[in-house]
C-alpha cells in the first residue's frame, strides 16, 4: 500500500468488478447502498464507480442514465437569481439596499403599499421581479385549504 493510492475501480461498464470489492473489503450489498444514496438502482446504468484514496465513491454513469442537461435539449436557461435581503428580523439591511440603488423612502412607501411595518417582518427580500417578499410575524389562517392542513382534531 502505497501513500498515493490509485482509485479502486468497483464496477466497469455496468459490471461489478469483484476483485476490486476484495481489495477495499466491501461486500456487494454495501456497494449497492452506496449506490442507491446517490440514485442508481441499477448497476447495468453505471459506466464506472472507483472507490476514491478518500474513502467515498464516485459513480459516473453510462451517457444515456446521466441526468439530462440543459444544453442536450437545446434550453437556454435563466440564471438563478438570489432574492436579496432588505429585512431581516424588524431590521433595514441598508448595504443591499445601496446595492440595488433603492433607498430607506422607496422601501417604506413599498411596505405602506402592502400595508406592512418594518416592526411586524421577519424577512423581506428583493425579488427578480422588482417586487417585495414579504414574511412577516403573523401565521394566517388557512380554513380548509388543504395545504394547510394540520393533523389533529381541532381544525
Amino acid at each position: 500500500m502505497g501513500l498515493y493510492e490509485s482509485p479502486t475501480v468497483l464496477i466497469q461498464n455496468g459490471d461489478i468488478d469483484i476483485k476490486g470489492l476484495k481489495k477495499v473489503r466491501m461486500p456487494i450489498n454495501e456497494l449497492l447502498s452506496h449506490l442507491r444514496e446517490k440514485g442508481y438502482t441499477d448497476t447495468q446504468n453505471i459506466a464506472i464507480a472507483v472507490m476514491e484514496e478518500t474513502g467515498s465513491i464516485s459513480v459516473i454513469p453510462k451517457s444515456e442514465y446521466r441526468p439530462v442537461q440543459p444544453n442536450d435539449i437545446n434550453l437556454s436557461v435563466k440564471k438563478e437569481y438570489l432574492p436579496i435581503p432588505l429585512i431581516l428580523d424588524s431590521q433595514i439591511v441598508y448595504h443591499n439596499l445601496k446595492y440595488l440603488q433603492l433607498n430607506q423612502s422607496w422601501l417604506i412607501n413599498e411596505l405602506e403599499k402592502m400595508d406592512e411595518k418594518i416592526e411586524n417582518i421577519t424577512l423581506a427580500t428583493f425579488l427578480e421581479d422588482g417586487k417585495l417578499f414579504i414574511d412577516n410575524n403573523e401565521i394566517k389562517e388557512h380554513k380548509s385549504d388543504p395545504y394547510y392542513y394540520k393533523p389533529g382534531r381541532d381544525n
